[in-house]
C-alpha cells in the first residue's frame, strides 16, 4: 500500500517554468487524477514532523500517520537572491520577466544581468532566461546589453568541458557576456555590483533563486539544514528511510538528479520486499536540455 503525501493539488514541472515569461506554460499534473490512476493512496495534509524511531509522520492537522518505510522529498525553500532582482520560477515575478523581455524586444530596456547568486543555486534556467531572451531582442532587431554574472568559473561548470564549452558558444553567438569567478552582490539604480570587478550595467536583474533547507523536526541533518545519506539514499543506515530531491545534502539543485535519486531509493525498497532484486546504487548522470531559442541544446 503507497500514499503519497502532499499538501499541494498539482504537481508544476519546475525545469519548464523557466518558459513561462516566453509564453510556453510549464506542464502541471493533478496529483489526485495522477494517483488515483496507479492506484496510489493521497494524503493532502502538510507533513509538519518525522518520528523515525515510531515510524510515524505527523501533519499539519495533528493526525499521526504510521509508515513501513518512508521517502522524504520535502524539497528546499526558494527566496529572492538579492533585493530589487526578478526571481526565476516564483510564480509571483513570471508577468514582470514576461514585462522585461517586450522592453528588452521594444528598446525601452537597454541592459539586463542574470545572476547565479550561490554555488549551490541550479544554473542552468539562469542561461536560459539570458540567451531566449537575446533571441528574442535579435529578432526584433534591438540592440541590448545582457551579462551573466555567476561564482562559476565557466558556462554552467557541473555539466563538464565540452558541455561548458558548447554554452559559451551559444552566448557568445547570441552576444551574452559572460562574467565568471564573480559574485553578485547587490542590485542598484543602473547596475549590479560584483565581487570582484566594476558594476556590471543593468536596467533590470533576473537571479536564480536560492535554495535554503527546508527539512522536517526529527530529521538528522548537515551543517547547512540538508538531510546526509548514503549511496542508495538511506538516512542514518536506515532501511525504512529514505531522503531524494532538493532536501538531500547530495542533490544538486537538478530534476534529473532527483529523479535519479528516487529510482535509488525504490531499488533500495524493492530489494527489501524481494531478495532476488538488486539494489542499484546512485551513479547520478547530469543530462539537460537546454532552451536556446531555436532547437534545444542536448547536453
Amino acid at each position: 500500500r503507497i500514499t503519497l503525501v502532499a499538501p499541494e493539488p498539482v504537481f508544476t514541472y519546475r525545469p519548464l517554468m523557466v518558459a513561462e515569461p516566453f509564453s510556453a506554460g510549464a506542464p502541471r499534473l493533478d496529483l489526485d487524477a495522477l494517483t488515483g490512476r496507479r492506484g496510489i493512496g493521497r494524503h493532502s495534509g502538510p507533513v509538519t514532523a518525522v518520528d523515525p524511531t515510531r515510524r510515524l509522520i505527523r501533519t499539519g492537522n495533528g493526525e499521526e500517520l504510521r509508515y513501513d518505510m518512508l521517502v522524504v522529498a520535502s524539497g528546499a525553500s526558494r527566496r529572492r537572491a538579492r533585493p530589487g532582482s526578478l526571481t526565476l520560477g516564483d510564480p509571483v515575478d513570471v508577468p514582470a520577466i514576461r514585462r522585461l523581455i517586450g522592453d528588452l524586444e521594444s528598446g525601452r530596456c537597454r541592459a539586463a544581468a542574470f545572476i547565479v547568486p550561490a554555488r549551490r543555486a541550479w544554473a542552468l534556467p539562469v542561461y536560459e532566461v539570458a540567451l531566449l531572451a537575446a533571441a528574442r531582442a535579435e529578432r526584433a532587431g534591438a540592440e541590448v546589453e545582457l551579462t551573466v554574472v555567476t561564482p562559476e568559473r565557466v558556462p554552467l561548470e557541473i555539466l563538464g568541458g565540452r558541455a561548458s564549452r558548447a554554452i559559451g558558444e551559444l552566448l557568445r553567438q547570441r552576444g551574452v557576456a559572460f562574467r565568471g569567478s564573480t559574485f553578485p552582490l547587490a542590485v542598484e539604480a543602473g547596475g549590479l555590483l560584483t565581487v570582484p570587478g566594476r558594476p556590471v550595467p543593468a536596467d533590470a536583474v533576473v537571479s536564480a533563486p536560492e535554495l535554503t533547507a527546508a527539512t522536517l523536526p526529527g530529521l538528522p541533518t548537515e551543517a547547512r539544514g540538508f538531510v546526509p545519506a548514503d549511496e542508495f539514499g538511506r538516512v542514518d543506515g536506515r532501511d525504512d528511510l529514505y531522503v531524494v530531491g532538493e532536501a538531500s545534502a547530495e542533490h544538486v539543485g537538478h530534476g534529473g538528479i532527483a529523479a535519479q535519486q528516487a529510482e535509488t531509493a525504490a531499488s533500495a525498497i524493492a530489494a527489501l520486499i524481494d531478495p532476488a532484486l538488486a539494489p542499484r546504487p546512485f551513479r547520478p548522470v547530469l543530462r539537460a536540455a537546454v532552451l536556446a531559442g531555436d532547437e534545444p541544446l542536448y547536453v
